[in-house]
C-alpha cells in the first residue's frame, strides 16, 4: 500500500516547455506586422526603398514569432521547422500579402523614382535653355542701349557744333551792322563763315527762340520726349536706402501723386540695377526720394532712356499722413498750372515736370499746380467742383504740399551722375548769386 501511495505521489517525468499564447497577444502580433508595413510604404519615394530594406529583416521576426500563434493553446519550440509547420494558415494568408505588397511596392518606388529623375532631367535641360535665352537677350538689350546712347550722344554734338557755328556769325553780322572791329578769335574765319551764313535759314532758329520744340524747332528735347502727348508715361518711384516710416508714407503719396506709377522697395539695390531693370521695361521716368533724419529733402527725377535728370531739394513738406480726416485721394488724370517758367531753363524745368503726366481728359476735376515763386517752386493739388449751377468754382486742397529747388540738369541718367555732362548747376555762393533769377525774371504776383 505504501508503495502504491508513493506511486500515485510521484512526480510525471519531464515534458517539453510549453508556451501558450492569447487571442489578444496574437492580435496584437498581426497588428503589428501590418503596422509594420504601413510604415515602410508611407513617405517620401527616395526613403521608401531604404526603409523597406532596413525594415524586411525586422518584419520577417514579426512574422516568424506570429507564425508560431495559430490558436490560443499554440506551442512554441525551439526548432523552427515545427514553428512553420505549426503556422495557421491566416498567418500565411497575411505573410502572403504582406510580401506581394511589398513587391508591388518595390516596383512603384522604381518607377516614382525613374520619373523623378527624368523630370529633373527635364527641367536642367529647361533651365539651361531659358538661361542662354536670358543671356542672348540681355547681350542683346545691351548692346542695343549703348547703340541707342551713341546715336543721342551723336546728334548732341552735332547740334552744339551748328550752335557754336551759328553764335559766331551772329557775332560777325552784329559787328558789320554796328561798324565795329571783328573779334581777334573770329577774324580768320570770318570770311568763310559770312560765306555759309549766306545760305542760312533763320526759321528753325526762330522757332526754338520763340516757342521751343513746340513750335517747331529741332533740338536734342525733341529726342528726349519724342513720345511724349502719344504714349502715357510709366513712372517708377523709390527711396533712398534704409527708409524711414515717414519717407515711406512720402513715397506712397507721391506714387498716387503720379498717374500710372509703380513704387518699389530699394532694399540694397544699386542705381544702375534699377535702372537697368527700368529701361527692360520700357520705364519712361525714375523718381528718388531723399530724407535727412525722417524729414524728405530731396527729389530727383531721371529719365530714360537716356536723361537728363534733374536735382530738387525739398522744404516744407506737408504730407496727407499729417491731416487727420482728410479722406481719399482723387487719382483722375490731372490738369495742370504752370506759372512763371519764362527763362530757358524756366522752360527746360517746365518740360521734366510736365511730361510725368498723361494727357488729361476734359471732364478731369483735378488740378495739379507748379508756381515759379524766386526760383522755388511751390507744389499745391487740388480738386474741384461747380457751384451755382456751373457759375462758380469750389476749390479743395487735398495735399501734400511742398516747395521744390532745381541745383542741377546734367545730360544723363542718375547712374551716370559723374561721367554725364552738366546742363545747369546752382551755384548760390557768388556774389550775383541773391541778384539773379534763374527760372523767370518776373514776379509771380
Amino acid at each position: 500500500m505504501e508503495h502504491q501511495d508513493i506511486a500515485k505521489n510521484a512526480m510525471p517525468p519531464p515534458q517539453s516547455p510549453k508556451i501558450t499564447v492569447g487571442r489578444a497577444e496574437f492580435n496584437m502580433q498581426q497588428s503589428q506586422v501590418k503596422d509594420t508595413y504601413r510604415q515602410l510604404l508611407t513617405g517620401d519615394p527616395l526613403t521608401k526603398k531604404q526603409r523597406l530594406l532596413e525594415g524586411s529583416d525586422i518584419s520577417s521576426n514579426i512574422i516568424l514569432e506570429t507564425a508560431a500563434t495559430n490558436h490560443e493553446d499554440a506551442t512554441v519550440h525551439s526548432n523552427p521547422v515545427a514553428i512553420w509547420k505549426s503556422c495557421s494558415s491566416q498567418v500565411v494568408n497575411e505573410l502572403e500579402i504582406a510580401s506581394q505588397e511589398w513587391l508591388s511596392s518595390w516596383c512603384q518606388l522604381n518607377e516614382e523614382e525613374n520619373a523623378a529623375m527624368n523630370h529633373i532631367q527635364d527641367l536642367f535641360k529647361t533651365s539651361q535653355e531659358i538661361n542662354i535665352g536670358f543671356r542672348q537677350q540681355s547681350e542683346f538689350s545691351l548692346r542695343r542701349q549703348a547703340r541707342l546712347r551713341r546715336e543721342y550722344l551723336y546728334r548732341k554734338s552735332i547740334e552744339d557744333r551748328h550752335a557754336t557755328m551759328q553764335q559766331r556769325k551772329e557775332k560777325i553780322k552784329e559787328s558789320l551792322r554796328e561798324g565795329k572791329e571783328i573779334p581777334t578769335t573770329l577774324q580768320s574765319k570770318a570770311l568763310k563763315l559770312m560765306a555759309d551764313g549766306d545760305w542760312d535759314d533763320p526759321g528753325p532758329q526762330l522757332a526754338v527762340e520763340l516757342g521751343g520744340e513746340a513750335a517747331g524747332g529741332s533740338t536734342n528735347v525733341d529726342d528726349e520726349y519724342r513720345w511724349a502727348g502719344i504714349d502715357d508715361p510709366k513712372v517708377v518711384v523709390t527711396t533712398s536706402r534704409d527708409p524711414s516710416s515717414k519717407l515711406k508714407q512720402f513715397a506712397k503719396e507721391i506714387k498716387i501723386l503720379f498717374p500710372n506709377s509703380q513704387r518699389i522697395n530699394r532694399g540694397n539695390y544699386e542705381s544702375k540695377q534699377l535702372i537697368d531693370a527700368c529701361r527692360a521695361n520700357e520705364v519712361t521716368d525714375f523718381v528718388v526720394l531723399h530724407e535727412t533724419r525722417g524729414n524728405p529733402d530731396g527729389l530727383v527725377i531721371s529719365h530714360l532712356p537716356n536723361g537728363p535728370t534733374a536735382y530738387f531739394t525739398l522744404a516744407d513738406v506737408v504730407m496727407r499722413h499729417d491731416i487727420p480726416n482728410i479722406g481719399t485721394m482723387s487719382e483722375q488724370y490731372p490738369h495742370l498750372i504752370f506759372h512763371n517758367f519764362k527763362s530757358k531753363l524756366g522752360t527746360r524745368t517746365l518740360n521734366i515736370l510736365k511730361y510725368l503726366f498723361p494727357v488729361p481728359k476734359d471732364d478731369s476735376q483735378r488740378i495739379v499746380s507748379f508756381t515759379n515763386w524766386d526760383d522755388w517752386i511751390l507744389f499745391r493739388q487740388h480738386t474741384f467742383k461747380k457751384v451755382d449751377g456751373g457759375k462758380d468754382y469750389d476749390l479743395k486742397e487735398i495735399g501734400p504740399r511742398f516747395s521744390m529747388k532745381l541745383f542741377r540738369i546734367i545730360m544723363g541718367t542718375i547712374e551716370q551722375a559723374r561721367a554725364a555732362d552738366t546742363e545747369f548747376v546752382l551755384r548760390p555762393y557768388m556774389n550775383t548769386a541773391r541778384k539773379r533769377r534763374l527760372l523767370s525774371d518776373d514776379d509771380p504776383w
